[in-house]
């Protein structure tokens, strides 16, 4: 039987923080997480920290330390959207005693900026602040800085047709700024996750062995192994700007 990352009584708790995560995004996530040690953790854009809540609970094994850096645009008082995020973490999570939250627009912030909130290695960076083009050309380059060798980049709805700009921008990216830096290896409802070129095969390799050991108990994962099986009939690979990716249906 499949292990499963977010509990019953987690995804409770998840369903209580405002913001969109789709389940199985957030239960793909675990299994990369727990899949080996990952180092310390990123947000760009946490909102009220659905996700970061996901990446906070399941770094604890590691003792990782997770910082989230958000604009929090339209907030009168810095402070108010904080103390949210600390208190959806500590509700969910038991502490946010390795949690950092920092006031900060990613269109200027630099490496080093967030190297002062978070040490390397870094293993895990989600990339979900602004969603025009702009932002997502410079964020996930910003990321791409940032991530340690064989490190996984999440960019959320990178091929949502909602978010026009966040497609165009995650396209610009590998057009103009990848330099054969990372691979896509998959796509599991709102977020695109990303490796260094050199761990594509060992990551995307990972998400076919779980698409198999979760098929029979869940429909999305059966209804993906499925394609996967018509397109080896017809010889069709998925592929993102050379890259082999799994679309998960």
């Amino acid at each position: 039987m499949a292990t499963t990352f977010v509990t019953d009584a987690f995804a409770q708790k998840l369903n209580s923080i405002n913001g969109w995560l789709a389940p199985l995004a957030a239960e793909f996530t675990g299994y990369l997480l727990k899949s080996e040690r990952i180092g310390n953790v990123v947000e760009f854009g946490v909102y009220h920290g659905k996700y970061l809540a996901v990446l906070y609970e399941l770094t604890a094994d590691y003792d990782s330390r997770v910082a989230g850096f958000d604009a929090f645009i339209g907030a009168d008082d810095l402070q108010i959207p904080q103390d949210i995020i600390f208190r959806n973490i500590r509700a969910a999570c038991g502490n946010a005693d390795r949690l950092s939250i920092v006031h900060a627009d990613t269109m200027v912030l630099q490496r080093s900026d967030v190297l002062k909130h978070v040490p390397e290695p870094i293993g895990f960076i989600s990339v979900d602040a602004g969603h025009e083009a702009i932002n997502l050309l410079n964020d996930i380059n910003l990321a791409a800085e940032l991530i340690k060798p064989g490190g996984i980049i999440a960019v959320d709805d990178a091929f949502n047709h909602s978010t026009p700009g966040a497609i165009e921008g995650t396209c610009q990216y590998f057009q103009q700024k990848n330099q054969g830096r990372l691979a896509p290896f998959a796509q599991c409802y709102n977020k695109l996750f990303l490796t260094t070129a050199d761990r594509h095969t060992h990551f995307l390799d990972l998400t076919k062995q779980y698409v198999c050991e979760n098929a029979a108990t869940d429909e999305k994962c059966a209804r993906t192994l499925k394609r996967e099986q018509e397109n080896k009939n017809v010889r069709f690979v998925p592929r993102f700007f050379g890259w082999e990716i799994v679309p998960f249906l």
